[in-house]
């Protein structure tokens, strides 16, 4: 602004004349940075640029519309069609890879680009970006493949013994057989399972961060299923039991959270996550529990109130009682 291109044009012409003093100079080197800090917070919140700006409890890509810098605001429209006004020093570049015009085909380098977006707060963006691999790594059924299945409401693991069009055949790794699966029972086939694992992870971590909580356990659930070996269950499975037990408590969930918390901290007993989710779960349940007390104690006092108005008016209470 004028003010601060006059306070810096005077602090150069002072140390031009002579004045070395190190207050003089301190000053102007703080006039310098804060005249580039402003310079270059201008290019980046030119009319017509792509930053990202908050949005409800994350960020997100945006155009600019308008900068107030007096103000310090920015009018701002996200890729969605939604409006806003947001603080300016709150607004970032978007990231290097986010300008390309090429998509990318790398499954292990989305996951990579998700997570750098994901340190951004930009959930959605990260997301896309898990999605997007997890695309890259499906693949069709055959025999012999390693598949997670859903089998009479429980998550099972095993592999192919044989694939028709329209069921196949599956020897579980514990359990009986079976034989003749509607196809569309097999949630996914195993490919590189810690790639697999780890993003259907972090794609729970992104649903439950913007409140799609039942998003999150399923995807939590997959993830679980993916670590359930001997190499992967000590890097992700009790994470994936955390993360899904608080989806659920989100949900109000109490008895599922509370049987994660006890399965995360099976695999992990000193886990501040599962000893955290463990104790949230069981005040929460406590905290049910009372209400359900009071709301019984408020029905009963409302029954007994509405028999004895009866009674007054003539009626026999004993017609009120449940036949």
């Amino acid at each position: 602004m004028a003010a601060d291109d006059a306070i810096l044009a005077a602090l150069k012409a002072r140390v031009l004349s002579g004045d070395l003093a190190p207050t003089t100079l301190r000053k102007l080197a703080d006039a310098i940075e804060k005249d580039t800090q402003t310079a270059a917070r201008r290019r980046l919140l030119r009319t017509g640029g792509r930053v990202r700006a908050p949005r409800n409890h994350g960020r997100e890509p945006c155009l600019v519309s308008d900068y107030d810098e007096a103000a310090s605001t920015v009018d701002v429209v996200y890729d969605d069609g939604g409006e806003g006004v947001v603080d300016a020093a709150r607004t970032s570049a978007l990231l290097a890879f986010e300008l390309e015009t090429e998509a990318c085909t790398n499954a292990p380098e989305l996951k990579l680009r998700g997570n750098a977006l994901f340190r951004e707060q930009d959930w959605v963006s990260a997301a896309r970006h898990y999605e997007s691999a997890l695309k890259l790594l499906k693949k069709v059924p055959t025999c012999g493949a390693r598949v997670l299945v859903n089998s009479q409401a429980q998550l099972r693991s095993g592999t192919l013994s044989d694939v028709s069009a329209k069921t196949v055949d599956v020897m579980y790794d514990a359990g009986e057989d079976e034989d003749d699966l509607d196809r569309r029972r097999v949630l996914l086939v195993v490919g590189d399972a810690e790639l697999q694992c780890s993003l259907y992870l972090n794609l729970a971590r992104c649903a439950s961060k913007v409140g799609r909580f039942k998003d999150a356990a399923s995807a939590a659930t997959l993830a679980g299923g993916l670590a359930d070996t001997e190499e992967l269950r000590p890097r992700f499975l009790c994470s994936a039991r955390v993360v899904r037990g608080r989806a659920n408590l989100a949900q109000k969930k109490l008895r599922h959270a509370l049987r994660d918390a006890e399965l995360a901290e099976a695999v992990n007993a000193s886990d501040a996550g599962a000893l955290s989710l463990k104790r949230d779960a069981a005040r929460a349940k406590k905290l049910a529990l009372r209400d359900n007390k009071r709301l019984a104690k408020e029905v009963t006092q409302w029954v007994e109130t509405s028999q004895a108005k009866f009674a007054e008016n003539g009626g026999d209470a004993g017609d009120c009682a449940p036949q």
